[in-house]
């Protein structure tokens, strides 16, 4: 599993690229690619050609799908 390095939920950007997306879940990139990325109620945006994941809505989603990360 991924560290958080001491940060709290608002030391990540308000558009999170995927690495922080992984850090802030406490997984790692891949498994988050595998795990996380398909679901397709992922909050996510696109930023030209990059997907960023909103902070605020990310971690509401994440307590209401916290079943995803056991």
């Amino acid at each position: 599993m991924a560290k958080r390095k001491g940060r709290n939920d608002f030391d990540y950007s308000l558009l999170m690229t995927k690495n922080e997306a992984a850090e802030l879940t406490g997984v790692s990139v891949p498994w988050f690619d595998d795990n996380i990325k398909p679901c397709p109620s992922l909050p996510k945006v696109k930023v030209g050609t990059k997907t960023r994941y909103p902070r605020d809505p990310f971690v509401e989603w994440m307590g209401k799908n916290w079943e995803l990360f056991k």
